[in-house]
């Protein structure tokens, strides 16, 4: 098995979530600024980074 699968200590998982829960059945709302955030980094990502990555992946593919 690849290192990269492992883990590095023997933190329990109930330690890497999150200290901070909404109750069950409560609705987690977004406000318009995170909106926007998250719209933007969504339009960056495949405007910009997606073609440079297909690009490469092109590149790479026609290597063999």
């Amino acid at each position: 098995m690849s290192k990269a699968f492992t883990r590095e200590d023997d933190t329990l998982e109930e330690e890497l979530e999150p200290s901070v829960r909404l109750p069950e059945g409560v609705k987690n709302y977004i406000t318009p600024g995170g909106y926007r955030k998250l719209q933007e980094e969504l339009d960056m990502l495949w405007k910009v980074e997606r073609p440079e990555l297909v690009k490469t992946v092109a590149w790479a593919a026609s290597n063999g």
